[in-house]
């Protein structure tokens, strides 16, 4: 009788202790990070990457440095967060915002010249 309570006890034990790991892996891939972060470069071929991806109600912060004086990367606009920008030499430039719809969204130099590219899903 007692080697049938403790096996039951055991079995019993095993069951949570798969249980208990299955909900903690559950939760883990419903869990959003806090921020995604991305980095563009403005060069003297434009911006790398030229388009990037964020998901959408997950806060964003988009850093920009510009390494050259060559192009009219001066300043960054994103019309559709209406964010608009002085890029000042080798010095980064962070902007934030929380995507709130989805699809592509283009961003700019202030000449409108350089072109560049959110796709937020």
């Amino acid at each position: 009788m007692k080697y049938l309570i403790r096996s039951a006890i055991a079995v019993s034990l095993i069951v949570f202790a798969f249980a208990l790991a299955a909900s903690a892996q559950a939760t883990r891939k419903n869990v959003k990070p806090k921020t995604q972060s991305v980095r563009v470069v403005i060069n003297e071929q434009g911006y790398s990457p030229g388009s990037f991806r964020l998901r959408k109600g997950v806060p964003a912060r988009v850093t920009f440095l510009r390494t050259t004086d060559r192009t009219c990367g001066t300043e960054i606009v994103i019309p559709a967060y209406g964010i608009n920008r002085q890029l000042p030499l080798d010095r980064s430039v962070s902007v934030s915002f929380t995507p709130k719809r989805t699809g592509e969204f283009g961003f700019t130099c202030g000449m409108n010249m350089m072109h560049g590219k959110i796709i937020v899903r």
